[in-house]
């Protein structure tokens, strides 16, 4: 069995893709910083946290610090049942993969036979991704529920 130390070794050796940057997009973005083969899921993880997500609504929000209610409305969006799943963890569990920005031409997309779908960054690539390109996706993709969330995007 591996060591955490051989394991994080293993991960930065071959599957560390991504750093943030400067977005021409918006704000932030995700930029490659090697080859991103298709169908590679660019945001691997050398181990899964598995602390649990907790449900959080408007209301549980009431109280909190106007900017912390917005971060969580940001980064964390509002399921089926109207609530926000945030990690055990907060805003602290918060991934590279959360400023990856929206394009109506995405070169990443969800792979939902992932058996980490919804909770572990199940992205893979929709082709090869270049050296020094930003890394996008389809938000309404992220809401098949109500995509008209988005109107303005489109």
């Amino acid at each position: 069995m591996k060591t955490y130390k051989q394991r994080l070794l293993d991960n930065l050796r071959n599957d560390t893709y991504c750093r943030l940057g400067v977005s021409n997009l918006q704000g932030v973005g995700v930029f490659a910083i090697k080859e991103i083969p298709k169908g590679v899921n660019p945001f691997k993880k050398t181990y899964i946290d598995r602390t649990p997500q907790i449900d959080i609504t408007d209301e549980d929000l009431e109280g909190i610090d106007e900017n912390v209610a917005k971060c969580v409305k940001d980064f964390f969006a509002k399921d089926e049942f109207q609530s926000y799943p945030v990690s055990l963890n907060g805003l602290n569990c918060l991934d590279i993969s959360f400023y990856v920005n929206h394009s109506n031409d995405p070169n990443l997309t969800i792979n939902e036979k992932s058996p980490q779908f919804d909770q572990y960054s199940p992205f893979v690539a929709t082709r090869l991704i270049k050296e020094g390109e930003e890394l996008t996706q389809d938000y309404v993709e992220l809401y098949d529920n109500d995509p008209s969330q988005f109107k303005e995007i489109r």
